[in-house]
């Protein structure tokens, strides 16, 4: 048996969904008769899937060896124009705005198109020796021209080293052109942190440009217009993942029998880098919605336990922490 809390007039809720889950921009009770709310967005947009939406690393769009299914890096290397050489393992790529070769690099460039152009003179050299019948003196340049090709080797393998260094940078700065960046806020330490770009991609696994197609969740901001009254269960005891409230069925059905307006439960998110994410969710009963102003928004999937708010929303947040214990805050939750 819980104890009876009042969520107040005025108090905020919100509900995360994907936009193929979407029946109407109505919220739809589950199939335990619910329509369940986080205390706040950061938590709701962890329930958005990421449909469509795929990460690729810098080493993994230089990779050549790196593919996918669907072919779908195929794709974002082709909109990034990126040209691969197989022989060399290198890209060609268009030029990113204020991008400029190293030093070095043109110091070598220079290097190789002098060796090249004294080829082509000992070349000419040969063709003239042979004319003039002078065998011993035409082997001779074909000795020069030998040493020089082992030098142009070695300078060209050295240039296509180089490249392939830089070519990391050279790609950050054309992502940085076509209006992609890092994904930030992971909220948790990775060796790709700060190195994984997000691509969108339709159901037949077409790229969706920059720009093109809209976010593929929505944030539901609820805001109530009555007091709300609910039944209580939760405890902030993390043990309590070993039989949760959210798969209490009947306790959902003698709540609403008792006359209440909903139930206040511990949650818990699946999140990346946590095994488990420990947070309130308060579950009205599909009758009760109608007492809610609710607006719609875009959103995406985030994941980011800094903070409580997201991009998509700024404003107000009720702290549904303070429903329990008198008013005191129990810190176990994650948000609010």
């Amino acid at each position: 048996m819980g104890s009876r809390v009042v969520l107040p007039k005025g108090s905020y809720l919100f509900h995360g969904t994907s936009a193929l889950e979407l029946s109407g921009g109505r919220l739809l009770p589950g199939l335990d008769g619910m329509v369940w709310f986080a205390g706040n967005p950061a938590i709701a947009q962890m329930y958005i899937k990421q449909h469509g939406r795929v990460g690729f690393t810098a080493d993994q769009i230089l990779d050549p060896r790196f593919e996918d299914r669907g072919r779908r890096l195929d794709q974002v290397r082709r909109y990034l124009g990126l040209e691969h050489d197989p022989y060399k393992y290198v890209w060609e790529m268009p030029d990113p705005r204020g991008w400029r070769e190293s030093d070095e690099l043109i110091k070598k460039r220079r290097e190789l198109a002098s060796r090249e152009k004294r080829v082509k003179k000992y070349e000419e050299e040969i063709r003239e020796t042979k004319r003039e019948g002078d065998a011993e003196r035409a082997e001779a340049f074909r000795g020069f021209i030998k040493s020089l090709e082992k030098k142009i080797r070695r300078v060209k393998d050295l240039i296509t080293s180089m490249r392939r260094a830089a070519s990391k940078d050279k790609l950050k700065m054309l992502l940085r052109d076509r209006g992609i960046f890092p994904v930030e806020g992971s909220g948790f330490k990775s060796p790709i942190a700060g190195d994984l770009y997000d691509f969108m991609f339709t159901e037949d696994d077409r790229l969706v440009l920059p720009g093109e197609g809209e976010a593929d969740g929505r944030l539901y901001i609820a805001k109530t217009k009555r007091d709300m009254i609910l039944q209580s269960t939760a405890t902030g005891d993390e043990d309590s993942f070993i039989d949760p409230a959210f798969g209490d069925f009947e306790a959902f059905e003698e709540a609403k029998r008792d006359g209440y307006d909903g139930v206040l439960i511990d949650d818990y998110a699946q999140s990346e880098g946590e095994f488990h994410t420990l947070h309130l969710s308060v579950g009205l009963f599909p009758e009760n919605v109608k007492d809610l102003q609710i607006r719609v928004i875009p959103a995406i999937h985030r994941f980011n336990l800094n903070s409580v708010k997201t991009p998509e929303w700024r404003g107000e947040i009720t702290d549904l922490r303070r429903l329990m214990m008198g008013g005191r805050v129990a810190s176990r939750y994650i948000g609010k």
